[in-house]
């Protein structure tokens, strides 16, 4: 009778197996231009500042000659370990078949581009008008985050003194000190009133209108770990108003001033350290 011969595996090629690092495979960003020209004007805030950041990546490809690649003057968009990215866009363009490939030469990030021929944004030449919102979207190339701003456009900075919230009292917001909320020039922040010290990481707001920001933070309230969200925009008269949501807990509408149009006492803002 014969027998069948049964290979056994080999136990130090299992182990290799094992025991092999997990390789992530980096992901490449494949968009049309086409898709962002004609976004409604209540498109979300992240897709207006991509529709931005793409039509600066052409603007870049198409000044510069096909298969030539060239560092921009763009910024990185990417917030890596919650601090942006220094790096600036590099870009290459090919027009057969017609694409850009852009990357970020510090953080990897990277994607290609097509639908831009004959785009508003093509420097190549004259291109045609184009149905959608391009007046807007031309405007996001200098007020979005990770571009250029263009000298003059304002946008909310410097401490301010909370002086009106909807659900606490004056006596109540300044139970820890002077109620203050303070916008960094490097997108963070910081904010105290009631017991809540905390610190923010802020998106300058793409939309027409008067300035405004929107932010996540977390921080402590009596000591224990809190966090949440919220926005705020410049009024006609000069101050500030918004609104604060605490996660799974309350929400309440806010009005600051700059804190050099009042006069009090106090210690400075407390910044609350950072979770990493």
């Amino acid at each position: 009778m014969a027998q069948t011969r049964v290979e056994q595996p080999d136990r130090n090629l299992t182990n290799q197996v094992q025991t092999s690092p997990t390789v992530t495979l980096p992901s490449v960003f494949v968009s049309d231009l086409r898709h962002f020209l004609d976004m409604p004007d209540d498109a979300p805030a992240p897709a207006r500042r991509m529709a931005a950041h793409l039509a600066r990546i052409v603007e870049a490809g198409t000044d510069s000659p096909s298969g030539e690649p060239t560092q921009s003057s763009n910024r990185c968009t990417r917030r890596p370990g919650r601090r942006r990215c220094v790096g600036l866009i590099e870009v290459v363009r090919f027009d057969v078949p017609p694409s850009i490939k852009w990357w970020c030469p510090v953080c990897g990030d990277e994607g290609v581009v097509s639908g831009w021929e004959g785009s508003p944004f093509d420097q190549r030449g004259a291109s045609p008008d184009v149905d959608g919102n391009v007046d807007a979207l031309r405007g996001l190339l200098d007020s979005s985050s990770g571009g250029p701003l263009v000298e003059g456009v304002p946008r909310i900075s410097g401490r301010w003194r909370i002086t009106e919230t909807e659900l606490w009292d004056q006596d109540a917001m300044e139970l820890a000190g002077p109620a203050i909320i303070e916008f960094g020039s490097d997108d963070t922040g910081s904010f105290r009133f009631v017991a809540i010290e905390a610190w923010m990481d802020v998106r300058h707001s793409d939309r027409s209108g008067p300035p405004g920001v929107e932010f996540t933070w977390q921080g402590h309230d009596e000591g224990d770990p809190t966090s949440g969200r919220g926005w705020a925009s410049l009024a006609p008269n000069g101050s500030l108003s918004g609104r604060i949501f605490i996660h799974l807990g309350d929400d309440s509408s806010f009005v600051a001033v700059p804190e050099a149009s009042t006069s009090h006492g106090g210690n400075d803002v407390v910044h609350p350290r950072r979770h990493r």
